[in-house]
């Protein structure tokens, strides 16, 4: 928790390959709520990084991340464009982890 709100590069990328390698799926589900308190409150900063994994076509685990993270960075802003993109992705994403991760993405935004 002291690291909540503070991402960088390298940890973000050491993250990110673990869970592309590791075949544990409660390791991948607690990485993927580790990005997400990472991204806590950081908006548009956390932007690059949501990026690279929010189309993976390999790891239907990196987009629930990806979705996570955009929840946590933007949580209570009300942002029109963040609610715009999860409700897109709660609609068309193929895996129905990510439309849950998704929807409960939309929750975190809206809240307050």
């Amino acid at each position: 928790m002291t690291c909540a709100g503070r991402i960088d590069e390298e940890l973000f990328n050491e993250v990110v390959e673990v869970m592309r390698t590791t075949v544990h799926e409660k390791i991948k589900r607690s990485l993927r709520l580790c990005l997400a308190l990472l991204a806590y409150g950081q908006m548009e900063s956390v932007e690059p990084y949501i990026t690279k994994i929010v189309d993976d076509k390999e790891e239907s685990f990196l987009r629930q991340a990806a979705v996570a993270m955009l929840g946590m960075a933007y949580v209570g802003t009300c942002n029109a464009a963040v609610v715009e993109r999860l409700l897109i992705k709660t609609c068309t994403d193929p895996g129905d982890d990510v439309k849950r991760s998704a929807a409960e993405a939309l929750g975190y935004v809206l809240l307050g």
